[in-house]
């Protein structure tokens, strides 16, 4: 029950979060209304990670990272070579999950 908790919690703090966009490819940066810009949380933990393999055979990782309260923070995707990313990560085979 309580996974069910706080998946909605993520939920809608998602809808009501602000993207900004920290120009670096890949990767967004959710603040919450009662954050402004320059009060930004900082890292606290990982929530969820998923490896894929690109088109290339290249991995790639995909992070949904909390802040230091425990709310929504970042998305994070990286290719273990910096590369370019080819392949749809949303169809794309998991190779392996890590969630806390």
């Amino acid at each position: 029950m309580k996974d069910t908790v706080e998946w909605e919690k993520y939920i809608l703090q998602l809808r009501a979060a602000k993207v900004i966009d920290l120009n670096v490819k890949y990767c967004l940066r959710f603040i919450l209304q009662e954050y402004n810009y320059k009060d930004v949380e900082t890292f606290g933990s990982n929530m969820l990670q998923k490896q894929v393999m690109d088109n290339d055979s290249v991995p790639v990782l995909i992070s949904l990272d909390l802040d230091r309260n425990g709310n929504l923070y970042e998305l994070d995707v990286w290719k273990a070579d910096f590369s370019e990313i080819s392949v749809d990560i949303l169809d794309a085979k998991v190779v392996a999950v890590n969630s806390h």
